[in-house]
């Protein structure tokens, strides 16, 4: 038998399988770069359909104010004010008394409550998110499901007519929360302008009550800031406060109790503000500036126990508010307790570094503990914080002064009276420092400009 040899594979395809070159350098940075630009243009679809969802849940939670163009009568259309030009100018008029607002309550230790009031402007002047290849925009779906669901949405109409010689504005609300009244403005023809400033108080009446009660209040305390200091505006701004408790969301009716509560504070009815706390605290459980409040008006009563309850009941509602932690820190010191105080000041500094009230308990507790180096110290800072505050500078010149510099001292209390020129404490306190340098006769002319200011802020 013929002996069978084993076939002998052919490596003639391994060969060729072996001779296939590799990718080049070139060619592979090239593609690793295609692969690149792939990712990348992935993850901007996806960043661009997560941006495009945000906006539309914002849109759909946010406040929608529809202001419709105002129908106006033919000479004024001749004038230039078109429906639109008219509603333009009305929702810019309403904006000036929120911008206000928020520049005088700034200073108040409430300014936070406002930073939610709602921007009225005309809807033409919103900016807008154009969807690609539709003939729609994002804020018009958003727009007609709140039309379709009354979610959110207040939605004003308005004309003016001619009655004699003078020109009516009438505003209404078609839709929203509250049953507001319509609101009617009438001036002469050659009072235009005042038309539209008192239209655009009524157009915030309408859509947001609570910007009208804190409007009334700032000018209210402004009021009392200046000889005479009467109750003879009171009767305004509480006109101002039911309007708002009467047709604003629960969340703004507690604001104007607590608002109301405070102004009977200015005039020294801490009981009376004790009740419009409560129902503010009715309103709103979570109302922490209530709680505050309250517990301020408990404190000026000499009650420090409550005062600390309603404090611990304002943390509990906002952990992030200074104003319970200031207000406590002094409770504290007024039962002689300084360090329990310092660390209430301390906490309040925390909770924000920008209150200067906060600093000023604390350098005023530090002095009372024979430490006006750190008072000093934390004056600086409230004085970084608040640059146009002669109390702080007044503070400062005193601890300067407790810390035997009196060149500093000086500087300070003309700093503070430079701020105010009326502020009396300043210049007695640098007719202090005058006599301690043997300057007399100006020390006199100080004193004397403090009693005739003390005077005057306190005459009938």
């Amino acid at each position: 038998m013929r002996k069978q040899h084993p076939k002998i594979r052919s490596i003639q395809g391994l060969r060729t399988n072996a001779n296939v070159s590799k990718p080049s350098i070139v060619e592979e940075q090239s593609n690793f770069t295609s692969q690149v630009r792939r990712w990348i243009i992935d993850l901007v679809i996806i960043g661009l359909v997560i941006l495009a969802i945000g906006v539309f849940f914002f849109e759909m939670w946010r406040k929608e104010i529809i202001l419709d163009a105002i129908d106006v009568p033919d000479d004024l259309v001749k004038l230039g004010y078109t429906g639109v030009v008219v509603a333009e100018k009305l929702a810019d008029e309403s904006q000036k008394i929120r911008i206000e607002n928020r520049d005088l309550s700034a200073k108040n230790s409430w300014h936070k409550e406002t930073e939610n009031v709602n921007k009225v402007e005309a809807t033409t002047n919103k900016p807008d998110i154009s969807l690609p290849e539709t003939q729609t925009t994002i804020r018009s779906i958003t727009r007609f499901i709140h039309q379709e669901f009354g979610f959110n949405l207040i939605y004003i109409r308005g004309e003016i007519v001619v009655e004699k010689n003078n020109y009516v504005l009438s505003l209404r609300k078609i839709s929203g929360v509250g049953d507001s009244p319509a609101e009617r403005v009438s001036k002469s023809k050659e009072k235009i302008d005042q038309l539209f400033s008192e239209g655009g108080k009524s157009l915030l009446k309408l859509t947001t009550p609570s910007a009208i009660a804190i409007n009334a209040y700032n000018k209210f305390v402004n009021e009392l800031s200046k000889p005479p200091k009467e109750d003879n505006n009171f009767t305004k701004v509480v006109e101002a406060f039911k309007y708002c408790i009467k047709y604003a969301p629960k969340h703004d009716k507690s604001l104007a109790y607590t608002l109301w509560g405070n102004a009977l504070i200015y005039l020294n009815k801490p009981l009376e503000a004790i009740d419009q706390y409560n129902e503010a605290i009715d309103a709103d459980p979570n109302n922490a500036y209530a709680y505050n409040s309250w517990g301020n008006a408990l404190n000026d009563l000499n009650k420090p126990l409550e005062a600390i309850e309603q404090y611990n009941m304002a943390i509990d509602a906002d952990e992030e508010s200074p104003y319970a932690y200031n207000g406590m820190g002094n409770v504290l010191r007024k039962q002689k307790k300084p360090l329990e105080a310092i660390k209430q000041f301390e906490k309040a500094i925390g909770a924000d570094p920008n209150y200067a009230y906060a600093y000023i308990n604390l350098a005023t507790t530090l002095v009372g503990q024979n430490n006006p180096l750190e008072a000093i110290k934390q004056l600086k800072k409230a004085s970084n914080v608040d640059r146009n505050n002669a109390y702080i500078y007044d503070d400062l010149g005193n601890a300067y002064f407790d810390n035997n510099d009196p060149e500093n001292a000086m500087a300070s209390f003309e700093k503070a009276i430079k701020i105010d020129p009326k502020f009396a404490k300043g210049y007695q306190d640098l007719g202090s420092v005058l006599h301690y340098r043997e300057r007399h006769e100006e020390a006199r002319k100080n004193e004397e400009k403090a009693k005739l200011l003390e005077k005057t802020n306190n005459s009938p």
